[in-house]
């Protein structure tokens, strides 16, 4: 009614903040930040240091929607490939020398996988697969091994740690469901299908495989 109001609350004494600290490193947290200048999608990036599981920096370009570099859910596609061959060599069954195909073309269940550009490099060691990121010899993996291997090769690498590696901060750890058919663990060893990570969750999982042991 225009008449002056009551008061709704007086301010206390000011107390100090507690101190934080951050592993972000000032040098390498520009170049990030620079790496990002001027890209027109939507991209981010995070740097790890694998031998403490600090995180130095993140960056994400100006038309990123949000903080994607933490909370981003996006199919790792051929990044996923370090899931697998973690999982491929884990039974201790295959080694880096272990002779597998690397077809142009793969059928599946009705369906055709194939490499970019259907580059075919015959028979070749999995380190070379794996360097070459051969799209069908990982498909082939994946439809080989059991339904849990491809979801507890992720967690053995950190993916989808509850505790969010303590951060102070949202973050999303990624998620692996377990494939219940051939197509599914075709496209789950291949980083497609209801595979979801964020670029720190890759970071994440790369400094694991890097250090031997999960970043906690």
């Amino acid at each position: 009614d225009g008449s002056a109001g009551g008061p709704l609350g007086t301010f206390g004494a000011p107390k100090p903040g507690q101190p934080t600290q951050l592993t972000l490193d000032r040098s390498i947290q520009i170049a990030a930040d620079g790496a990002l200048t001027g890209v027109a999608q939507e991209a981010s990036l995070v740097v790890v240091q694998p031998s403490t599981g600090r995180i130095l920096a993140v960056a994400n370009s100006a038309s990123a929607s949000g903080d994607i570099a933490l909370e981003g859910q996006y199919p790792p596609g051929s990044t996923f490939k370090i899931v697998t061959a973690t999982a491929a060599l884990a039974d201790g069954s295959r080694t880096p020398a272990t002779p597998i195909a690397c077809p142009g073309t793969l059928p599946i269940n009705g369906r055709i996988y194939e490499n970019q550009d259907q580059f075919d490099l015959g028979q070749v060691d999995l380190r070379t697969a794996f360097a070459r990121s051969c799209n069908t010899s990982f498909i082939t993996l994946g439809t080989t091994l059991p339904t849990t291997a491809l979801p507890s090769a992720a967690e053995a690498l950190g993916v989808g740690a509850p505790a969010e590696w303590s951060l102070p901060v949202d973050a999303f750890t990624g998620s692996v469901p377990g494939p219940d058919s051939a197509t599914r663990r075709a496209e789950t060893s291949s980083g497609q299908g209801n595979v979801l990570m964020s670029p720190l969750a890759m970071a994440m999982a790369a400094a694991a495989v890097q250090s031997g042991r999960p970043i906690s």
